[in-house]
């Protein structure tokens, strides 16, 4: 499964600087007056973003880092009801398996695709892979490198640092570790999403539903599959040391959430092995309609991208960061029925020129969605929404509304 199209992923998900220009330019040439001016266009404006963010980089590295604080906006809490100061900190009791420390709750409403905060990493996690011969010594690197960036830390910045609940530093590369955003707590059902804008240098957290003032924030930690609630609690507990309390796995199999999360997974598998197939035979020598009027491979792939979008809407997951990965499949296949009989019809008939007209206008509907899906999870001014915007405005003959 590419991950790039898990509808989990976009948890900790950093937005992509470099693959989103390509694969929209690679797939909508036939949207363009002219692709190669098109192409040296994206490029300019790619060229410049990496400089503006080398700017940026450089300039706000020595920024001293402290927790967020936003008397109005929201607070830390300590979201264990049940805390005893008195509880050994080296007791293994069971029972502190599931101990949350302190947690963020809002101070006033959000609406779906709200910022809530945005936040710089404290300290970042170099992004490259070093090299080395074994495990180990790939570890030693690592630990020695985390080692060097946390001396580099003020005073105030370490000390806010070691207050953690638990002062572990991803082993991911392109990771970091924020000082505020690290204490929002883990659900299977969030009400926030989290993306690293690389345009600012921070992580924003968006709301993905009504959140009144009150409530705790919840961001998901994983997995990047839709599992069931056995699969997803012994992947928590075995990478965070946690048993997952949430209402999703509180409710388990009770209303059906178990079989949607495997169905969801197995449709995802479907569309993507679907989209592979579609591109190794994209050379337009192929049709996709039944000659006995039968219903084509892409209609029964757009019935499934819609039967999963209803899954997640009766999941409770059916907002922006979940819905991104179907509605781009929709597009995918929309857009390549659309153009597979562009390129292999030689003489066209009404009914086919009907279908043509009906897959592009399902296309754009599916990339006006996922540009909806895609600014509620990720901000105003994404990369991935400007490279969509730019689409939709060659399917609009140039209207500046996108």
């Amino acid at each position: 499964m590419n991950n790039d199209e898990d509808p989990f992923d976009c948890f900790g998900e950093s937005e992509d600087d470099s693959s989103t220009d390509d694969s929209f330019s690679n797939n909508n040439n036939f949207l363009f007056d002219d692709s190669v001016a098109a192409t040296v266009e994206a490029e300019a404006e790619r060229g410049q973003r990496l400089l503006n963010e080398h700017d940026y980089r450089k300039k706000n590295y020595e920024h001293e880092h402290t927790p967020l604080v936003q008397k109005n906006d929201f607070e830390v809490f300590d979201s264990n009801p049940n805390n005893n100061d008195n509880i050994n900190e080296n007791d293994n009791n069971d029972d502190n398996i599931n101990m949350k420390g302190k947690g963020v709750r809002v101070l006033r409403s959000y609406q779906e695709g709200d910022e809530i905060m945005r936040e710089g990493a404290a300290i970042r996690v170099p992004g490259k892979i070093f090299t080395a011969s074994t495990q180990e010594e790939a570890d030693m690197i690592f630990a020695n490198n985390i080692h060097v960036e946390f001396h580099k830390l003020s005073e105030r910045t370490a000390n806010a640092y070691m207050n953690l609940s638990s002062c572990h530093t991803s082993d991911e590369i392109n990771s970091g570790l924020f000082l505020t955003i690290s204490r929002i707590n883990h659900s299977c059902r969030p009400n926030v999403t989290h993306i690293w804008r690389p345009d600012l240098q921070k992580t924003l957290i968006q709301a993905t539903r009504t959140i009144h003032a009150g409530e705790e924030i919840f961001t998901s930690y994983g997995p990047s599959e839709c599992l069931s609630t056995f699969d997803r609690r012994t992947y928590l507990e075995n990478k965070y040391s946690f048993v997952c309390d949430c209402t999703m796995c509180q409710e388990g199999n009770e209303y059906g959430g178990d079989d949607r999360m495997i169905e969801l997974n197995t449709i995802f598998d479907e569309l993507s092995l679907f989209n592979v197939e579609e591109s190794n035979n994209s050379n337009g020598n192929g049709n996709d309609d039944d000659k006995d009027g039968n219903e084509s491979e892409s209609d029964k792939a757009i019935k499934s991208v819609d039967r999963g979008l209803l899954l997640l809407q009766k999941q409770g997951l059916g907002s922006g960061a979940f819905v991104r990965s179907f509605l781009r499949s929709g597009y995918q296949i929309s857009l390549n029925a659309r153009t597979k009989k562009t390129t292999s019809t030689t003489g066209t008939t009404s009914n086919e020129n009907e279908n043509e007209i009906k897959n592009q206008n399902l296309a754009r509907t599916y990339l006006e969605r996922e540009l909806i899906a895609v600014q509620n999870s990720e901000g105003i001014g994404s990369y991935r929404g400007i490279d969509i915007e730019r689409t939709l405005k060659w399917y609009h003959g140039g209207d500046t509304k996108y």
